[in-house]
């Protein structure tokens, strides 16, 4: 949830679009990715909703994006408004 408008607003939903359905029909719990260069985590959530405000026992998957080394473009540390979801981030 940058403000990286491709990434947050335009490609985020294709990829939601494509595999939340399956995430959550496999029980997934967590999801981690690596793409933009800082460290966010959600609470539960599915279809852009919050299921649970904890971790025990969650009904949906939570993501976190690891933000990882080798980036030309820099430290992505620019934050869209706090959406309901996400439960930390750090640049």
């Amino acid at each position: 949830s940058t403000n990286d408008n491709y990434d947050c607003k335009v490609g985020c939903h294709k990829i939601a679009d494509a595999v939340e359905e399956l995430l959550a029909d496999a029980g997934v719990d967590l999801f981690l990715a690596g793409h933009l260069h800082n460290y966010e985590r959600s609470f539960p959530v599915f279809n852009g909703t919050v299921t649970a405000r904890t971790y025990q026992n969650p009904t949906a998957p939570v993501h976190v994006v690891v933000g990882n080394a080798g980036d030309d473009e820099g430290l992505t540390d620019s934050w869209m408004t706090q959406p309901d979801w996400r439960a930390a981030n750090t640049a």
